[in-house]
């Protein structure tokens, strides 16, 4: 349970932060070692997801509890699963959607807009 977990989370923020770099990039510059260098979007992404997670174990914790959730630990094989099938979407549909806007995307990140 706890490896689907680890491994459906991985996958999920993965295909989350391929659309998000595709679809919002941001300038930056490359010599910069400190600092915030993510866009919104990415910052949304990283920040809301550590948030909803965080808050939404609590809650778990609070309402259900930890033996009824050890009760359905089958339910995190189809979990990894849909992360697995997301995140080999992602890939396939962001290869397209990279090349359609490759230039745009090149001239964002290496600060040529």
């Amino acid at each position: 349970m706890l490896v689907a977990s680890a491994v459906g989370g991985l996958l999920l923020f993965n295909a989350l932060a391929i659309w998000t770099s595709l679809l919002a990039p941001r300038r930056t510059a490359f010599e910069t070692t400190f600092g915030n260098q993510l866009s919104l979007s990415a910052n949304v992404l990283l920040i809301g997801g550590i948030l909803l997670m965080l808050g939404g174990a609590t809650i778990l914790d609070q309402t259900v509890g930890p033996a009824r959730v050890l009760e359905h630990w089958w339910m995190s094989i189809p979990a990894v699963l849909l992360a697995a099938g997301l995140y080999f979407f992602s890939l396939r549909r962001g290869a397209g959607v990279f090349i359609a806007r490759r230039e745009r995307l090149l001239n964002a990140l290496e600060g040529r807009n």
